[in-house]
């Protein structure tokens, strides 16, 4: 199972995410500048043994629901690096994120 647990940087507003990882599944949180806060549910939709392995998918909202607005969805792909460690996820709405240090 690929790990993306951790912090990464969103290229989109310069903001760290905070991914927690259960399995193939996962959440994040993340503080915009403004104070909203997001909150994001994914998966990793595919068996792991196949070449869509790392394949991503994953809703998110703003403040926990509460201003009504639509959820947000994208799907996306995990980088690896040649030590199999996942060092960026390019999703499909555009955004990339960049694990940190």
């Amino acid at each position: 199972m690929i790990n993306i647990e951790g912090a990464w940087l969103s290229e989109h507003g310069q903001l760290v995410y905070i991914i927690t990882q259960i399995h193939h599944r996962f959440v994040w949180h993340v503080v915009h500048n403004n104070g909203r806060v997001e909150t994001g549910i994914g998966s990793f939709p595919g068996p792991e043994e196949e070449e869509t392995a790392n394949e991503v998918e994953a809703l998110w909202n703003f403040d926990h629901g509460t201003k009504k607005e639509a959820i947000r969805y994208a799907n996306g792909k995990v980088i690896l690096d040649g030590s199999g460690k996942a060092t960026n996820i390019r999703w499909s709405d555009m955004d990339h994120f960049k694990r940190l240090p």
